[in-house]
């Protein structure tokens, strides 16, 4: 068996990369994944991430997720926004010279409200922070 939060932990990076198989993105990042979590058993195969994610509650996960952002909220001090951003897939065309399309979103996590997505080219005058 696999440690439970390896499973998940792979998952998550796996989706937040963009990735389409979670097994080929655990190989593939195999040994930066070691620095954080031990894959005492190596990547686990692509059934198992099924059969792990089949048994998960939604609403669960979501909770968990909503109690370790509110976590973060209290350790800061003030409301944690998450923000994301994409690349259409398809979007582009190499050689005519367009760039893919980009979606941007952001979570606010105190007023659990997300904000419109937009495309970047839209949000002129938007202050940006480091």
């Amino acid at each position: 068996m696999y440690p439970l939060i390896e499973v998940i932990l792979i998952a998550l990076r796996a989706i937040m990369s963009g990735a389409e198989a979670w097994e080929d993105y655990g190989h593939a990042q195999q040994s930066w994944l070691q620095r954080c979590i031990p894959l005492a058993k190596g990547i686990p195969r692509h059934d198992v991430f099924r059969r792990v994610f089949c048994r998960l509650i939604p609403q669960d996960i979501e909770r968990c997720f909503m109690t370790w952002v509110q976590d973060m909220k209290r350790a800061r001090g003030r409301e944690v926004i998450a923000v994301e951003g994409k690349t259409m897939r398809g979007s582009a065309d190499k050689q005519g010279g367009i760039k893919g399309a980009h979606l941007v979103k952001a979570w606010a996590t105190e007023n659990r409200m997300v904000v419109v997505p937009m495309k970047p080219e839209d949000q002129v005058g938007v202050e940006r922070r480091p």
